[in-house]
């Protein structure tokens, strides 16, 4: 399972990232509140998480101290955790990944068919209210750059958000230290996304290059240097696991 989430994170040191609030709504969102806007949502998003769960964390405490065997239930409690965050901190960066793909390839629309579009917005999920806001438009390749953005932005944050409240339910019994590391990388996932959020919304290419170009130079080495914390912190167990090369 392990070879399996290593491998996961194969995708080249190329891919870039982003970020957006879910829904139709999202342009005008990011245009006209901007960041502190987007900060807040994060913040209200992150203590409603804490809130919701709290119970649940106090039970797991709850049965990991009843259990039988004491400090092997929560090493195994703690081994299956690490799994289960690090899956979806993976499928996170994966979406982002995607997304930062499709930044870089746009189809010349003004040259293509009715028929032709209407098949490319299939491909990418996009529903046929959206392609007919591209069909009916005076520009359709603006319109198409934004709606296609606005779309994949959103699958990341999904993917984003389910990483964060996984980690939020489930690290409460994991050592400090390293529960920290977890924390630090998803907080830079956050700043990557309201970054790209932002230019996405504002349709800024200067913007955009800025922030994939960060991300580019620092998402996938903070991503190994954290896949090295996890390595390391199962191998203090006794367990070995078996690390593919890139």
């Amino acid at each position: 399972m392990w070879t399996l989430i290593d491998n996961s994170i194969d995708i080249g040191a190329t891919v870039i990232v982003v970020f957006s609030i879910a829904g139709a709504s999202i342009w005008a969102a990011f245009k006209f509140f901007g960041q502190r806007w987007l900060e807040h949502q994060f913040s209200q998003r992150l203590e409603g998480l804490r809130h919701s769960n709290a119970i649940e964390i106090e039970k797991a405490k709850v049965d990991i101290g009843r259990a039988s065997e004491g400090a092997r239930s929560l090493q195994k409690y703690e081994l299956e955790v690490l799994q289960i965050i690090w899956l979806s901190i993976c499928d996170a960066y994966r979406a982002i990944a995607q997304l930062m793909q499709q930044l870089k390839f746009y189809p010349d629309i003004q040259k293509l068919s009715e028929s032709e579009i209407s098949d490319l917005c299939k491909s990418l999920g996009l529903d046929d209210a959206l392609k007919i806001k591209i069909l009916e438009s005076e520009n359709k390749m603006d319109q198409f750059i934004t709606i296609s953005d606005t779309h994949e932005l959103n699958k990341a944050i999904e993917k984003f958000n389910s990483a964060q409240s996984i980690f939020l339910n489930k690290s409460i019994l994991l050592e400090e230290q390293l529960s920290e590391s977890i924390e630090v990388y998803i907080s830079s996932l956050r700043g990557a996304l309201t970054h790209m959020g932002l230019a996405i919304g504002d349709n800024d290419k200067k913007m955009k290059s800025q922030a994939t170009r960060e991300f580019k130079e620092s998402g996938l080495s903070k991503l190994e240097e954290l896949r090295s914390i996890i390595r390391d912190r199962i191998r203090s167990h006794g367990v070995l696991l078996k690390i593919e090369p890139e």
